[in-house]
């Protein structure tokens, strides 16, 4: 009884989250999935509708709330081999983030926030996989922020602004900037090789000039 009781609640939920009108889909999804999450204590750990639920969501929206969300239960709800999981999720939705127009900092920010706190909360429980490692290298993959300056578009004077600069975007641009020297370099070689050239025929074209001067000059004191 209490198993159809069950599968008409999952009805009902699918019939919500189903609907294009939703002023606000989120609620519904939450709801269904805390519901399957229940449902999963209950059965002694079973998660997988849980989880299935978070990756339809993830089709639908790739909101940096709900990786979060996806995350944080991967590791503390579900925890043991999920946890492993879950550090993927984290990986993958930085990466996507990253793709993004402006590389998605905001967001990378945000997340790997929460990222960091979930790998100390597991260490704070004792957690069997929380890694200090883990933590550091979450740690390692953080921004510095940075104040800078920008022209307004209308032209209209300077305003202040905080960026961030991600680690590995940081060897990156180090990596073209050496490649652009570099190539700079080989640049200016080419041109200095050139104008070396040229020097050169210069002064082929000027002793062959005075050897010819030379030349008539004897064939006047002949005559």
């Amino acid at each position: 009884k209490q198993v159809r009781e069950y599968d008409r609640v999952r009805a009902l939920y699918e019939l919500g989250v189903s609907q294009q009108e939703l002023s606000m889909p989120e609620v519904i999804w939450k709801k269904y999935i805390d519901f399957e999450i229940f449902i999963g204590k209950k059965n002694k750990g079973d998660f997988a509708k849980a989880e299935n639920l978070y990756e339809r969501l993830l089709d639908i929206t790739k909101h940096v709330k709900v990786w979060i969300s996806f995350g944080k239960f991967l590791c503390l709800t579900v925890g043991g081999e999920k946890i492993s999981e879950g550090r993927k999720l984290f990986k993958r939705a930085y990466d996507y983030f990253k793709s993004q127009p402006n590389a998605g900092k905001e967001e990378r920010v945000v997340l790997l926030d929460a990222w960091e706190e979930i790998e100390n909360e597991m260490i704070r429980k004792g957690v069997a996989k929380a890694d200090n490692k883990e933590l550091q290298s979450v740690v390692n993959m953080k921004p510095k922020k940075l104040k800078k300056r920008r022209e307004l578009p209308d032209g209209g004077g300077w305003e202040e602004y905080f960026d961030y600069v991600f680690p590995d975007e940081a060897k990156a641009t180090k990596g073209l900037k050496l490649l652009e020297m570099a190539q700079k370099w080989k640049r200016s070689g080419g041109i200095m090789n050139a104008l070396k050239a040229a020097k050169k025929a210069k002064e082929n074209d000027q002793v062959e000039e005075k050897a010819k001067v030379e030349t008539d000059s004897n064939e006047l004191d002949i005559d």
